[in-house]
């Protein structure tokens, strides 16, 4: 529900709530392994609420490698074509009034 502005600056906060219920049930990996949906994923831009979704899978305790900012692990994906300025990565879910404080401190 939210499209991307071209030619100006923007900040955007992802926020995975891992307690928020979730009814999507259960899905089978490519082994056949039982992976959960669980919690929800809210997408605020410029210190709003634009979006909240639960099709989120249960994080696993595996280790990857293929961990890229603006590029995908897919070849025919194409590559983020802007800048990012700042990239952060809380261990806790930001509340909504902390994710519009840290908007405004970029905003002055």
């Amino acid at each position: 529900g939210y499209s991307v502005k071209l030619g100006q600056w923007d900040h955007y906060v992802v926020v995975y709530d891992v307690s928020a219920s979730n009814p999507q049930g259960v899905k089978h990996n490519e082994k056949g392994q039982e992976i959960r949906y669980r919690g929800a994923v809210t997408l605020y831009v410029n210190g709003k609420k634009v979006g909240q979704n639960n099709h989120c899978f249960n994080p696993q305790p595996i280790p990857t490698v293929a961990n890229w900012l603006g590029r995908s692990r897919y070849q025919g994906d194409p590559h983020f074509k802007g800048w990012m300025d700042d990239f952060r990565i809380y261990d806790r879910k930001l509340s909504a009034s902390e994710v519009q404080s840290l908007y405004k401190l970029g905003a002055n």
